[in-house]
């Protein structure tokens, strides 16, 4: 499985790229990570340091320019907010504590409430599908005549899309041209 994440810094100065593979083989659950940080004024990759790598591993966002949020998934009490890009950290604390672990401590409170949103939000949604494809409806909308040329773009984004999804190679190749 190849979890993968990117960003770009506020005003656009920094992209910032992590991919995290696991494996579970037969002596265990194996991990890699790959972490790509590139300066698009100077159009350069940027080393980086310390946590800011897990955390660019992990799922981040950017605060602002020079700062990074983000959780730790090997560590998750070493999440928290860090420098960018020299990793040096700001603050530090840990992102759903023991909140993830919650059925096996027997926290029925918190599955009984995530429970309850989960059918709330789906008699919402389902609401909206039923009236867009069940309900007869009076004055039904003319059909849309779309050219070539936006279809054929469509057609290109879906097979790269479906190509990078299906077929991680795609992905790995076109990782490593940054």
């Amino acid at each position: 499985m190849i979890l993968s994440w990117t960003g770009s810094s506020p005003g656009g100065r920094y992209f910032a790229a992590g991919k995290r593979s696991i494996a579970f083989t037969g002596i265990g659950l194996v991990t890699d990570e790959n972490v790509l940080a590139y300066d698009l004024q100077t159009n350069a990759p940027v080393p980086l340091k310390g946590l800011v790598k897990k955390l660019i591993a992990g799922n981040f966002a950017f605060l602002a320019p020079d700062k990074v949020i983000g959780s730790n998934p090997g560590e998750p009490k070493k999440s928290g907010i860090v420098s960018f890009p020299n990793g040096e950290v700001i603050e530090q604390f840990e992102i759903f504590p023991g909140k993830i672990a919650a059925p096996a401590k027997g926290n029925y409170l918190l599955i009984s409430f995530a429970a309850l949103n989960m059918v709330i939000s789906l008699y919402y949604y389902l609401r909206v599908v039923k009236a867009m494809f069940m309900d007869e409806n009076e004055n039904p909308v003319e059909k849309i005549e779309i050219s070539f040329l936006p279809k054929l773009a469509f057609a290109i984004c879906m097979g790269g899309v479906l190509i990078t999804g299906l077929y991680s190679g795609a992905y790995d190749y076109i990782f490593s041209l940054f």
